[in-house]
């Protein structure tokens, strides 16, 4: 799978755009999300993703640990892109 934020020189059809989406609780995580990018991408049989676009958020979530409540800190990638076939 070939992965760009831009424009490639090669011949393509373009297929679809696809998105994905990482959840971490350690910071950004921009390959995963790649990645599920990737994953998405071959499943209607890419070759590449190209015009891949990434927006982030940070937000704190609750969870229950032990019968008490703790905030947790999240991190958020989301990841678009166009898949497309070589031609």
């Amino acid at each position: 799978m070939l992965y760009s934020t831009g424009e490639i020189e090669k011949k393509y059809q373009v297929l679809d755009v696809v998105f994905s989406h990482s959840d971490s609780a350690g910071g950004f995580d921009y390959p995963t999300a790649t990645q599920n990018l990737g994953a998405v991408a071959t499943e209607i049989q890419a070759d590449a993703v190209i015009n891949i676009t990434y927006n982030q958020r940070e937000y704190v979530g609750t969870k229950k640990v032990c019968f008490q409540t703790q905030d947790e800190r999240r991190f958020e990638i989301f990841a678009s892109g166009t898949a497309v076939k070589f031609t």
